[in-house]
């Protein structure tokens, strides 16, 4: 997190209600200032420069509008690049349309309930790749789905974002599930054939790519390859049926693994794998599920990318 409050602007025409959030927002961890007209908007964003913006449609000598157009037209304002987030009871088709037309990061409806924006804007605060300052006691208040999404919207940017090359994306968004998923390794696998994959990646070491495999050591890959769906194996240690799986991998302790089928432009690529330690025995729903999402996002960013299938004669396990 970051050491300094995330500078949030509240602008409100009901004067009560900008102070209401403004306290209420404060004791989450925000550094708030709050006004009430178009004008005085457009002073505390030139002085003080927020990063979130939290706007009424409709103000009493203008429109939330209007504030953001002086944002877009003002080189110095855009360069800072604060997410304008609108707050209206007008939630009419035709009036999100338009605001988010005009660039418009969210659109928030009132009445709205206040733990919900707030987990909204920590969801923005990613974005910005900074988060609030909270207080021990508040950091409950953060739900793991909140921090899910969170993590999720990072994912899907890393993947639209491919300009560092696919290895390098590969790399980061497999480090960033590794983070999330506690596993003990992370790779992604292109395969070729029945018998041929290569690791073009792995969350422990960047320079990790570009290694052949056996794949008839592998079943739980050609598993996949056969019947692309996600597999999620338990508990080897007491199967032993499955402690095979284990014999090939030298250099890691795992105990259970999930495995997830990669496409790349609607063609089967390859698989995900994820291996966790020995004190992994069974998974939950939801850590399957967010699995599944990763292994989707590294999809599109396959699909985004001029990756070159590379056959090379390395040797390593996964």
């Amino acid at each position: 997190m970051s050491k300094e409050n995330v500078k949030l602007l509240v602008v409100d025409h009901d004067w009560q209600l900008s102070r209401q959030l403004e306290n209420y927002l404060e004791n989450h961890g925000f550094e708030v200032r709050s006004t009430s007209s178009l004008k005085q908007g457009r002073e505390a964003l030139i002085e003080w420069g927020p990063k979130l913006i939290l706007c009424d449609l409709i103000l009493p000598d203008g429109s939330g509008l209007d504030l953001l157009r002086i944002i877009n037209e003002n080189p110095g304002l855009k360069d800072n690049q604060p997410h304008f987030i609108v707050m209206s009871a007008h939630n009419q088709v035709e009036n999100i349309k338009v605001a988010i037309d005009q660039g418009v990061n969210d659109y928030i409806v009132k009445p709205f309930d206040k733990e919900q924006l707030v987990q909204r804007l920590l969801f923005h605060c990613q974005s910005l790749k900074t988060l609030p300052e909270l207080e021990a006691n508040n950091l409950a208040f953060v739900p793991d789905d909140t921090k899910t999404l969170h993590l999720i919207h990072l994912l899907l940017k890393q993947a639209l974002h491919v300009d560092s090359g696919i290895s390098e994306t590969l790399f980061k968004i497999c480090q960033m599930l590794s983070l999330k998923s506690k596993c003990v390794r992370c790779n992604v696998v292109e395969v070729f054939d029945e018998q041929t994959g290569i690791v073009r990646t792995s969350h422990d070491d960047r320079n990790f790519t570009d290694f052949e495999l056996d794949l008839s050591k592998y079943p739980e890959i050609l598993q996949v390859k056969h019947n692309p769906r996600i597999i999620a194996i338990e508990n080897i240690e007491n199967d032993a049926n499955l402690n095979f799986i284990k014999k090939h991998f030298k250099n890691i302790n795992f105990n259970s693994m999930i495995v997830c089928p990669l496409f790349k432009n609607s063609e089967f690529y390859g698989v995900l794998t994820l291996k966790f330690p020995n004190t992994k025995s069974t998974f939950k729903e939801s850590e399957i599920r967010f699995v599944e999402i990763a292994s989707q996002v590294i999809s599109l960013a396959l699909s985004h990318s001029n990756h070159q299938q590379l056959h090379v004669v390395k040797s390593s396990a996964a």
